[in-house]
């Protein structure tokens, strides 16, 4: 039901290859979301297919900002690294991979919306449930396409 929701939604608003990109994006995306909350794993297509959906929508669509889109994937996967060298086991490595592609898809624009976003919904989520391990891929997934929506639906 989501998926043919998803699926409508994105062709009545968007051009065609903007609507198979974002619906190739839902589709690796939900699956994961789920396993990442039961398994604390993220599957590696997931991150593959939003950075190749991602890369075809800026490359015809915000071409003028690709660069600064790349720059900022750089700065998200930098703040990961950083977080990665100093808490040892506190970013899985399919957050590592996640988090930067989906910066480089909502833009430089979006990207520190992603990250507040995405962290507020871990730390909602880790209070509620009191565990101090937190799926961190299902809230960088939301947030991430949630933005991707927005940007593609103000600026196309």
């Amino acid at each position: 039901m989501s998926f043919g929701l998803s699926f409508l939604v994105n062709h009545l608003l968007f051009p065609t290859d903007i609507a198979l990109a974002m619906d190739a994006i839902f589709v690796a995306s939900v699956p994961a979301l789920f396993t990442d909350f039961k398994l604390m794993l993220l599957p590696d297509y997931t991150w593959i297919t939003v950075l190749i959906s991602s890369f075809l929508i800026n490359l015809f669509h915000f071409k003028a900002l690709i660069l600064l889109d790349a720059l900022g994937a750089l700065i998200s996967l930098g703040i990961l690294f950083v977080l990665k060298l100093r808490y040892k086991d506190g970013i899985g490595e399919g957050d590592l991979f996640l988090l930067p592609v989906y910066a480089f898809a909502v833009g430089i624009t979006f990207m520190p919306f992603l990250l507040l976003g995405s962290s507020l919904g871990g730390i909602v989520y880790s209070l509620l449930r009191k565990d101090r391990l937190i799926p961190f891929g299902p809230f960088i997934i939301f947030f991430g396409y949630l933005l991707l929506f927005l940007r593609v639906f103000l600026y196309v």
